[in-house]
């Protein structure tokens, strides 16, 4: 199945909850009509997801950007499982046990939908082609797959004992998504991640930070001076999104690299509290940019399919970082 499977798994995005989470309210294999029935109960709850983010713009923009949303939803759960191989049951991809990596997934899907794009131009297929070419140019793919292999070697070590404790650090940071992190105090974004870096209990701590801020300041001069169409915005957000993304990533990484030096737990809930303050800011973006779009001189249906993607694109965004907090959890256990 190669590459096809795994651009059909994450076609919709990875802004989605984490299988494990899922695992635990559904089966972990489902075939035929039970299939289609909990696919279809859990649309609604996706729709309604992502009905969050939409708070504060027009209602002509909101109501037609939901109908694409409704559409998208329909595919969310299977998005998440990939059929095994020899049979007709499915199972939750990013399983541990599978080797499954979202680095890899990344790459896969950037050159599926490179080939893609030749014959289909839409915004949503350039969401996800051009947000990973920027993901990657920032250094974000580097640093995931840096923390990828520093977790894998670090569980190795890890008793069975102790590798129960790794699912129960950030259970409940990991399935929030991002509307629960709503924008608040944007303003003061620099002075409270230094905050925040400072009670982490890592050496170093305000240096963690240097390459986020550096993305923020980035952000907010290219934001006093912004494109005219909503095409141009569109890309200017991508570009800001998965630049501030990967300074997220590359942060999370040099924690985890100083955890391994220092060999101290670190303190849980200043990471919380990162992941947090990330997500606002990821949501503040979102909201800036999609407030511009809605006014930019493009047709109505240029504009409500410009809007629908910026959130989807904010969702996937966030799922990165929230993906390296997950790969950090072994280096937190001590």
């Amino acid at each position: 199945e190669g590459i096809t499977t795994l651009s059909n798994v994450v076609e919709s995005g990875l802004g989605l909850p984490a299988p494990e989470d899922l695992a635990r309210s559904l089966p972990k294999e489902i075939s035929g009509d039970d299939f289609i029935k909990e696919n279809d109960e859990k649309n609604s709850s996706s729709v309604q997801s992502y009905r969050k983010l939409f708070t504060g713009f027009g209602a002509n923009v909101v109501t037609s950007s939901l109908d694409v949303l409704e559409a998208l939803g329909k595919k969310t759960f299977e998005k998440l499982t990939v059929k095994e191989q020899g049979s007709h049951k499915r199972r939750f991809i990013f399983e541990p046990e599978r080797g499954q990596n979202l680095s890899q997934v990344l790459r896969e899907l950037r050159e599926s939908q490179e080939e893609k794009f030749v014959d289909d131009g839409s915004c949503m297929v350039k969401r996800e082609s051009t947000f990973i070419e920027f993901f990657e140019k920032f250094g974000g793919m580097f640093h995931l797959e840096g923390l990828e292999m520093l977790s894998k070697n670090h569980l190795k070590k890890i008793t069975i004992d102790k590798r129960r404790e790794v699912d129960k650090i950030f259970a409940n940071d990991l399935v929030n998504t991002l509307e629960e992190y709503q924008e608040n105090d944007t303003e003061d974004f620099i002075q409270q991640l230094k905050g925040i870096l400072l009670t982490t209990a890592l050496p170093y701590n305000v240096k963690l930070g240097s390459v986020l801020i550096d993305s923020y300041k980035r952000f907010k001069e290219r934001s006093e001076n912004l494109p005219v169409t909503g095409d141009e915005i569109f890309v200017l957000f991508l570009e800001c999104l998965a630049d501030f993304t990967a300074q997220s990533v590359h942060s999370v990484h040099k924690m985890g690299q100083l955890l391994l030096i220092t060999e101290t737990k670190g303190n849980l809930e200043a990471f919380s509290h990162f992941l947090a303050l990330v997500g606002r800011q990821i949501s503040f973006f979102s909201n800036y940019f999609a407030q511009y779009i809605s006014t930019a001189d493009n047709s109505f249906e240029e504009i409500d399919e410009l809007v629908t993607t910026v959130f989807l694109a904010a969702g996937d965004a966030f799922s990165y970082v929230q993906q390296s907090f997950r790969l950090l959890r072994p280096l937190l256990v001590v």
